[in-house]
C-alpha cells in the first residue's frame, strides 16, 4: 500500500510540474512564434528628430527643468521677441504675461505637491508659436 501511495504522488508531482511548466512558458512561446519584425529597408533614410535650424526665440531663465522647491509658488522668468503674448499653463492655473520691449517677461505661478509640468507659449504675429515644457517639483518638506 505504501509503494501505491508513493507512487501517485510521484506521478502526481511530475503532472502537476509539468503542467505549471506549460502553462508559464506557453504565453511567451506563442507570442515569439506570432511576432513579426517589421524591418525598414536600408536604402530609407530615417531622420531621429526634426531638427529647427532657427535660433529659439523663447528662453526661460528661472526655474531650471526638474528644480525642487519647498516653497508653493514660483517665479517664472524668462526672454522672448519683444511684445510677444506669454501663454504659462499649469495644472493648478493658466496665467498670461506680455514680454517687455526687451523681450524680458516674468510671472508668479502656484504649484501643487509633487510634480508640475508647466507649458510657456510664446506667441507673436510674426511667427508660428513656440512652447517650452518645464517640469517643477514642489514638496512641503524641508529639503
Amino acid at each position: 500500500m505504501k509503494k501505491e501511495v508513493f507512487s501517485a504522488l510521484l506521478v502526481g508531482f511530475f503532472i502537476g510540474s509539468t503542467i505549471a511548466i506549460f502553462a508559464v512558458k506557453l504565453p511567451n512561446w506563442l507570442s515569439q512564434k506570432t511576432s513579426t519584425k517589421k524591418t525598414i529597408p536600408a536604402s530609407t533614410p530615417v531622420p531621429s528628430s526634426i531638427i529647427n535650424l532657427s535660433k529659439s526665440a523663447l528662453v526661460i531663465n528661472k526655474p531650471e527643468d526638474q528644480s525642487i522647491f519647498s516653497q508653493p509658488f514660483i517665479t517664472l522668468e524668462g526672454n522672448s521677441k519683444e511684445n510677444s503674448l506669454i501663454i504659462i499653463e499649469s495644472e493648478k492655473e493658466s496665467l498670461i504675461a506680455e514680454a517687455d520691449k526687451n523681450g524680458s517677461f516674468s510671472a508668479k505661478l502656484n504649484l501643487i505637491e509633487g510634480g508640475n509640468p508647466i507649458y510657456i507659449t510664446s506667441e507673436d504675429n510674426s511667427s508660428e508659436p513656440e512652447t517650452k515644457i518645464l517640469t517643477i517639483f514642489y514638496t512641503p518638506e524641508k529639503l
